[in-house]
Protein backbone atom coordinates (compact mmCIF):
# COMPACT_ATOMS: atom_id res chain seq x y z
CA UNK A 1 0.00 0.00 0.00
CA UNK A 2 1.14 3.26 -0.86
CA UNK A 3 2.13 5.86 1.93
CA UNK A 4 -1.28 7.87 2.60
CA UNK A 5 0.63 11.04 3.46
CA UNK A 6 2.80 10.85 0.24
CA UNK A 7 -0.07 10.69 -1.74
CA UNK A 8 -1.82 13.55 -0.12
CA UNK A 9 1.45 15.66 0.01
CA UNK A 10 1.61 14.61 -4.24
CA UNK A 11 -1.72 15.88 -4.52
CA UNK A 12 -1.35 19.33 -3.29
CA UNK A 13 1.99 19.84 -5.16
CA UNK A 14 0.35 18.75 -8.37
CA UNK A 15 -0.37 21.59 -10.67
CA UNK A 16 -2.39 19.40 -13.79
CA UNK A 17 -5.38 17.81 -13.80
CA UNK A 18 -5.27 14.34 -15.07
CA UNK A 19 -2.11 13.33 -12.52
CA UNK A 20 -4.20 14.93 -9.96
CA UNK A 21 -7.32 13.13 -10.25
CA UNK A 22 -5.49 9.95 -10.74
CA UNK A 23 -3.96 10.81 -7.26
CA UNK A 24 -7.74 11.08 -5.86
CA UNK A 25 -8.85 8.89 -6.83
CA UNK A 26 -5.76 6.29 -4.78
CA UNK A 27 -6.59 8.91 -2.03
CA UNK A 28 -9.83 7.99 -1.97
CA UNK A 29 -9.20 4.24 -2.19
CA UNK A 30 -7.67 4.44 0.97
CA UNK A 31 -9.69 6.67 2.90
CA UNK A 32 -12.87 5.86 2.26
CA UNK A 33 -12.21 1.55 3.29
CA UNK A 34 -10.54 2.92 6.59
CA UNK A 35 -12.74 5.86 7.52
CA UNK A 36 -15.86 3.58 6.90
CA UNK A 37 -15.14 1.33 10.52
CA UNK A 38 -16.06 5.09 12.02
CA UNK A 39 -18.94 5.07 10.41
CA UNK A 40 -20.98 1.27 9.68
CA UNK A 41 -21.64 0.35 13.68
CA UNK A 42 -22.91 3.91 14.36
CA UNK A 43 -25.75 3.86 11.96
CA UNK A 44 -28.21 2.40 9.38
CA UNK A 45 -26.67 0.88 6.28
CA UNK A 46 -29.31 3.05 4.26
CA UNK A 47 -27.18 6.25 5.87
CA UNK A 48 -23.69 4.88 5.80
CA UNK A 49 -23.24 5.91 1.54
CA UNK A 50 -24.21 9.66 2.74
CA UNK A 51 -21.97 10.05 5.01
CA UNK A 52 -19.25 8.82 3.22
CA UNK A 53 -20.01 11.35 0.18
CA UNK A 54 -19.80 14.09 2.76
CA UNK A 55 -17.15 12.95 4.53
CA UNK A 56 -14.88 12.20 1.77
CA UNK A 57 -16.14 15.73 0.35
CA UNK A 58 -15.11 17.35 3.51
CA UNK A 59 -11.61 16.09 3.22
CA UNK A 60 -11.06 16.78 0.00
CA UNK A 61 -12.79 20.57 0.45
CA UNK A 62 -10.49 20.84 3.50
CA UNK A 63 -7.48 19.06 2.27
CA UNK A 64 -5.33 22.38 1.73
CA UNK A 65 -6.26 23.54 5.34
CA UNK A 66 -4.57 21.03 6.83
CA UNK A 67 -1.46 21.38 8.31
CA UNK A 68 0.29 18.61 10.01
CA UNK A 69 3.42 17.32 9.03
CA UNK A 70 2.85 13.63 9.80
CA UNK A 71 0.33 10.31 8.64
CA UNK A 72 -0.87 10.03 11.69
CA UNK A 73 -1.56 13.73 12.32
CA UNK A 74 -3.40 13.52 9.03
CA UNK A 75 -5.29 9.70 9.78
CA UNK A 76 -6.60 11.59 13.38
CA UNK A 77 -7.99 14.86 11.23
CA UNK A 78 -9.71 12.32 8.73
CA UNK A 79 -11.24 10.68 11.86
CA UNK A 80 -12.34 13.54 13.52
CA UNK A 81 -14.34 14.30 10.44
CA UNK A 82 -16.03 11.28 9.87
CA UNK A 83 -16.76 11.57 13.96
CA UNK A 84 -18.17 15.18 13.03
CA UNK A 85 -20.26 14.28 9.91
CA UNK A 86 -21.39 10.86 11.31
CA UNK A 87 -22.71 12.58 14.53
CA UNK A 88 -24.36 15.31 12.17
CA UNK A 89 -26.30 12.13 10.67
CA UNK A 90 -26.89 10.97 14.21
CA UNK A 91 -28.33 14.21 15.12
CA UNK A 92 -30.91 14.20 12.60
CA UNK A 93 -31.47 10.35 12.82
CA UNK A 94 -31.31 9.95 16.06
CA UNK A 95 -34.87 7.34 16.81
CA UNK A 96 -33.41 5.46 13.58
CA UNK A 97 -29.37 4.93 15.27
CA UNK A 98 -30.73 2.34 17.40
CA UNK A 99 -31.91 -0.15 15.33
CA UNK A 100 -28.76 -1.89 13.93
CA UNK A 101 -25.75 -3.61 15.19
CA UNK A 102 -23.35 -5.14 12.06
CA UNK A 103 -21.32 -7.31 14.76
CA UNK A 104 -20.43 -9.44 11.58
CA UNK A 105 -19.75 -6.55 9.62
CA UNK A 106 -17.62 -4.89 11.90
CA UNK A 107 -15.64 -7.99 12.39
CA UNK A 108 -14.96 -8.35 8.83
CA UNK A 109 -14.00 -4.41 8.43
CA UNK A 110 -11.33 -4.47 11.07
CA UNK A 111 -9.64 -7.95 9.36
CA UNK A 112 -9.24 -5.87 6.01
CA UNK A 113 -8.20 -2.61 7.79
CA UNK A 114 -4.66 -2.05 7.08
CA UNK A 115 -4.25 1.52 8.70
CA UNK A 116 -0.69 0.29 9.88
CA UNK A 117 -1.65 -2.52 11.74
CA UNK A 118 -1.71 -5.95 10.66
CA UNK A 119 -4.34 -8.62 10.85
CA UNK A 120 -6.12 -9.56 13.63
CA UNK A 121 -4.52 -12.53 15.26
CA UNK A 122 -7.28 -15.53 16.51
CA UNK A 123 -6.69 -14.23 19.86
CA UNK A 124 -7.81 -10.73 19.16
CA UNK A 125 -10.46 -12.23 16.92
CA UNK A 126 -12.01 -13.97 19.29
CA UNK A 127 -12.12 -10.79 21.60
CA UNK A 128 -13.19 -8.71 19.32
CA UNK A 129 -16.34 -11.29 18.74
CA UNK A 130 -16.89 -12.04 22.25
CA UNK A 131 -16.82 -7.96 22.69
CA UNK A 132 -19.13 -7.57 20.52
CA UNK A 133 -21.26 -10.35 21.51
CA UNK A 134 -21.20 -8.64 24.93
CA UNK A 135 -22.11 -5.57 23.56
CA UNK A 136 -25.18 -7.45 21.63
CA UNK A 137 -26.88 -8.70 24.42
CA UNK A 138 -26.81 -4.54 26.48
CA UNK A 139 -29.72 -3.04 25.85
CA UNK A 140 -29.84 -0.58 22.91
CA UNK A 141 -29.56 2.81 25.11
CA UNK A 142 -26.26 1.04 26.93
CA UNK A 143 -24.50 -0.79 23.38
CA UNK A 144 -24.43 2.82 21.81
CA UNK A 145 -23.44 4.46 24.82
CA UNK A 146 -20.75 2.03 25.44
CA UNK A 147 -19.49 1.80 21.66
CA UNK A 148 -19.58 5.62 20.71
CA UNK A 149 -17.21 6.16 24.26
CA UNK A 150 -15.32 3.42 23.90
CA UNK A 151 -14.86 2.01 20.61
CA UNK A 152 -15.36 5.48 18.63
CA UNK A 153 -13.67 7.07 21.58
CA UNK A 154 -15.77 9.67 21.51
CA UNK A 155 -16.05 12.10 25.01
CA UNK A 156 -18.98 12.50 27.22
CA UNK A 157 -19.33 16.17 25.62
CA UNK A 158 -19.80 14.86 22.27
CA UNK A 159 -22.09 12.39 23.44
CA UNK A 160 -24.21 14.52 25.59
CA UNK A 161 -24.74 16.81 22.36
CA UNK A 162 -25.86 14.01 20.31
CA UNK A 163 -28.44 12.01 22.77
CA UNK A 164 -29.50 16.29 24.04
CA UNK A 165 -28.49 14.97 27.47
CA UNK A 166 -26.64 16.75 30.15
CA UNK A 167 -22.47 15.80 30.23
CA UNK A 168 -23.05 14.16 34.47
CA UNK A 169 -25.93 12.06 33.19
CA UNK A 170 -23.96 10.87 30.03
CA UNK A 171 -20.88 9.86 32.46
CA UNK A 172 -23.63 8.13 35.11
CA UNK A 173 -25.11 6.11 32.48
CA UNK A 174 -21.94 4.67 31.07
CA UNK A 175 -21.16 4.13 33.58
CA UNK A 176 -24.22 1.97 34.79
CA UNK A 177 -24.25 0.88 31.56
CA UNK A 178 -20.20 -0.88 32.30
CA UNK A 179 -21.51 -1.92 35.33
CA UNK A 180 -24.38 -4.01 34.04
CA UNK A 181 -21.88 -5.21 30.77
CA UNK A 182 -19.43 -5.99 33.82
CA UNK A 183 -22.40 -8.20 35.30
CA UNK A 184 -23.16 -10.04 31.90
CA UNK A 185 -19.37 -11.75 32.54
CA UNK A 186 -20.01 -13.31 35.66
Amino acid sequence: MENVFDLVQAYREEVHLEPRKELAGKLATILARELRVFVIGRIHPSFVDDVMQETMKAIFINLFKFLGKTEKEFWGWCKQIARNKTTDRLRSEKPDRLKYFPSEELLQLAESSDTGASSLSPEDRVDLKYALDLLAKSALDCRHLLWDHYVIGMEYAEIAEIWELKYDAVRMRIKRCLETARSLLN
